[in-house]
């Protein structure tokens, strides 16, 4: 395992590794694998119900799945390695930063029509 997110509830769990798959738990029971097609996975986030996922990826690219529903998007690339994503506390907002040294914020949970900036991140020393 690479990297894990718990939803708020503590009730499920997601969790990367290096073989490009994502594992969403409940307990000690694996639910769900979603074979990521976009490279390995290098950060995951869940939404406070854990019905929402979001992924960055060493190919420089977001995911955002939809875990009930088993619908996934993708968002626009990074220039560089994604890593680190983040969804806001009301699960609207998605942030991710990647070794390009640029943040995304990505607005509106309606993935279809979804407004994108993005912003320089701050560097520090």
């Amino acid at each position: 395992m690479s990297h894990a997110s718990v939803s708020a509830d503590g009730n499920t769990v997601a969790s990367s590794s290096f073989d490009k798959a994502i594992k969403v738990w409940n307990g000690s029971t694996c639910v769900q694998t979603l074979n990521n097609n976009n490279g390995v996975i290098q950060a995951v986030a869940l939404t406070l119900d854990g019905k929402t996922l979001v992924s960055g990826s060493l190919n420089r690219i977001v995911d955002v799945y939809n875990l009930e529903q088993e619908q996934e998007q993708s968002l626009r690339r990074h220039t560089g390695l994604v890593t680190c994503v983040a969804v806001s506390a009301d699960g609207t907002t998605i942030v991710s930063r990647a070794a390009d040294k640029i943040v995304k914020i990505v607005g509106s949970l309606s993935w279809r029509r979804s407004i994108q900036k993005s912003i320089q991140m701050w560097q520090f020393r």
